[in-house]
Parts: structure tokens; sequence; C-alpha cells
């Protein structure tokens, strides 16, 4: 019976892959991809990623955050130097007490995180003079994160807004080129797109799925609005007066096409060239869509787990003898 059903699903994946293939090389026809003119990179950029960890105890959370930054000097298509910001990484430790719980907890996690990468991106934008600033991930929150009724998770997300609204401002006025790598995209925006400007009615509603037919190597989609409702969008009604954009390029032959979210300045296309060009001279492995570049900062920001296992032992050493059975029970 087993062996059937795996049967039965294989059958079912072969004939939706193939369907796939056939309506990605129907759509090729309208144009919807597009060659990167790729040229020797003069130019200086930072990227940003942060870490996370959490560890939860009887009464209370704790959780462990690194962000940082790495400066990147780029002279006839080689680096030339390397500056990481802040020098020394250290880890923020925080502790929650106000009993949140496992969703509200992850949610903090997650925002945390991505207010400590956007004040280390304000920070670099604001002391570095750099053309490109790339962030791991999106250039905005994810909906699923707006306010949940704990007033801490809704202070912390208002803190955030403020935050990116502050990134954006400094990025318009001094020309820098902000943008995002969503690695693994479950968006279907571009399908979207597709079934609004054609008229074309698509089985599959997931971008990847489609592009990674679609795409070769070295091609870009054309460039979309992030939301085709940003004054309703739960996130970009916040940021009325900054357009993001998206598109996705396939940059490694044998990976997933990866999302690009940016901020348009002023000649969007141009912009769009000239983080593909970028993505691309950066990507040296035809088997991983995850850019050097990328790749570096999150080997030194990531957090590994003895570090939640040493401060967790300290901590059990130093109880009290009565209360050291419950902590062990819970943990």
């Amino acid at each position: 019976m087993e062996e059937n059903l795996a049967e039965t699903i294989a059958q079912k994946i072969n004939a939706l892959l193939k369907k796939e293939k056939e309506t990605s090389e129907f759509l090729r026809q309208f144009g919807l991809a597009k060659k990167v003119q790729t040229r020797n990179v003069n130019t200086r950029f930072a990227c940003i990623d942060g870490g996370v960890a959490k560890y939860s105890y009887y009464l209370l959370d704790i959780i462990f955050l690194k962000s940082a930054g790495l400066v990147y000097d780029i002279k006839e298509g080689k680096v030339e130097n390397i500056k990481q910001y802040p020098e020394v990484i250290r880890s923020d430790i925080i502790a929650v007490t106000t009993g949140l719980d496992d969703i509200e907890l992850g949610v903090y996690t997650n925002l945390y995180r991505q207010l400590k990468e956007v004040e280390t991106a304000i920070d670099i934008a604001n002391s570095e003079a750099i053309n490109f600033l790339a962030m791991d991930g999106s250039i905005i929150p994810h909906y699923s994160y707006v306010p949940f009724s704990s007033p801490l998770v809704s202070g912390l997300f208002q803190k955030l807004i403020e935050r990116y609204r502050e990134l954006f401002s400094i990025c318009k006025n001094k020309n820098i080129v902000l943008f995002g790598l969503v690695k693994a995209s479950r968006g279907q925006r571009f399908c979207q797109v597709i079934m609004e400007k054609h008229g074309i009615h698509l089985e599959s509603k997931r971008d990847l799925s489609l592009l990674n037919f679609m795409l070769q190597k070295g091609e870009r989609t054309l460039i979309f609005d992030y939301s085709n409702n940003p004054t309703q969008h739960p996130i970009l009604k916040h940021f009325p007066e900054y357009p993001i954009k998206s598109f996705y390029i396939k940059n490694a032959e044998h990976d997933f096409p990866i999302r690009v979210d940016f901020l348009a300045l002023q000649d969007e296309e141009k912009e769009a060239g000239e983080i593909s060009n970028l993505i691309l001279h950066f990507t040296i492995d035809n088997s991983n869509n995850i850019p050097i570049f990328m790749l570096e900062i999150d080997k030194r920001v990531r957090l590994a787990n003895q570090e939640a296992e040493t401060l967790n032992s300290e901590i059990l050493g130093k109880l009290d003898v009565m209360l050291l059975n419950i902590f062990k029970r819970w943990i």
C-alpha cells in the first residue's frame, strides 16, 4: 500500500513539473525574462546579517542576538579591502519575563533580530561612503509580524517601523541602493502579475516553481511592485513615500532563483541592473544561489548553540538547590 501511495505521489509531482515546464516555455514569448548585462564591478558596498538563539527557562526566556556588517571595496572586479562593523562582534542578551506564549515569543525574537540588523545598517549607512547596502531577507518586516495584543510585541513592532523609515530616509538622501535577498521565497506575487497583465490562468501560484524553469542562468525577471495595493498592505502602508520593488534573478544554474526586494530611488531599471550585476559577480557556486558576501557575513554572526549552553550551565550552577530541580524538570 505504501509503495502504491509513493508511486501515486511521484506521478503527481512529475505531472506538475512537466506542466510547469511547458507553461514556463510558453511564457517566455511575453518578454518576462531579460538577460543581465554584466560588466566589471567598481564599487563600495555593505552587507548586513544577524544571528539569533533563544533559551527558555522556568520563569523567563533569554534571547541571544548578533548583528554585523561587512564593507567591501571592489576595484576592477577584485576585492581590495573588507572592513567589519563592528570590529568585535558581541552578543546582546535580552531577558523576557512577561510570560509571552510560544507564538508571541517567536515573533518578538524575530522582530528584535530585524531591529538589530536595521540599526547596524543605519550605523553603516551614516558612517560609510557606500553605493549599495544588502540585507539578508527582505527590506521590510514580514506581514505576519503585524502587532499581537501583547504591548511588548506591538511596542517593538512600532520601534522597528520607525527604524526602517530612518534607514529608507538615509538611503534616499545619500543615494544608497538598498536591497534584500530572499533566498527561498514562497511568494506568489510574480504569478499574480502575469495573471493580471496577461490574463493567463496559472495552475501553480508559486513564483519559484514557475521561474525555476522559465529563467536561465544570468537572467532576471521584469521588475514588479512588491504589492498591487501598497496603501492597504499591512506593512507597506507605513512607508507610503518609499516605493518597494522586486524581481527574481537566476544566479546559480543548479539552484532556485533568488528574489530581490529593493528601494527604488530614481531609475529602477538601472538600479535593478546594477544589483543583478553585483549578485552575479559574487555568485561562485552553481549549486548555491547565495552570493559569497552574504555567506561570509552569515559565517561571522552565526550563533553557536554553545553560547546558550555555556550560559545555561552557569545559571544552573548558581541556583539554590531547592530551585535547581524545578529548572531541570522544565528545561
